[in-house]
């Protein structure tokens, strides 16, 4: 779609401005010249979302995807396992440090334990459920507050990779951790 217009140059300021067709030109006895254009109209498009929509407020010194939210990016979990495996225990380890900051003190966090999609609907929002526990599990036995957790089970619901290949299913197995308001 296109619009008529004209490109108006104001001696006093030196700049050029688009006028459309048919409105009132402010500057016109001023104007020097005149030059009819034809001007795409572009509708806008919807505002880009806030970076931090899904998850508005992080705890101070976590660290967060583009939606702001608090993913254990190196915790995953084995095929058909909740175990925590010892390589990600340093993983836990920040976010105890992280929750023990003073400043992150009335913090709650909801645990949302992910599966792939293999198996049942009903089997994977109980695996999802035993990683989440398992997460706040250890969260818990080095220190942190059991009443600041609440852990949901998402299954295989919200995967964020394709469960077609094997390293899209293994992304899926994940835990994440979204600060509550």
């Amino acid at each position: 779609m296109s619009t008529n217009g004209y490109i108006q140059w104001h001696p006093q300021s030196g700049i050029h401005t688009l006028a459309v067709a048919g409105t009132q030109c402010y500057f016109c006895e001023k104007v020097k010249a005149l030059v009819r254009v034809s001007v795409p109209v572009v509708t806008p498009r919807e505002p880009a979302p806030d970076v931090k929509t899904r998850c508005p407020n992080p705890p101070e010194g976590a660290k967060v995807n583009a939606e702001g939210c608090w993913i254990l990016n190196d915790l995953h979990f084995k095929f058909d396992q909740s175990e925590i495996e010892p390589n990600a225990y340093p993983i836990l380890d920040e976010v105890v440090a992280v929750l023990n900051n003073i400043r992150n003190a009335d913090v709650l966090i909801e645990i949302h334990g992910h599966t792939d999609s293999t198996g049942t609907v009903d089997y994977n929002d109980g695996l999802g459920e035993r990683r989440a526990y398992a997460v706040m599990d250890y969260l818990v036995q080095q220190g942190v507050d059991s009443t600041r957790f609440t852990a949901i089970s998402f299954g295989l619901h919200n995967p964020v990779a394709s469960n077609t290949t094997r390293e899209g299913r293994a992304l899926n197995r994940r835990v994440e951790l979204i600060p509550t308001p």
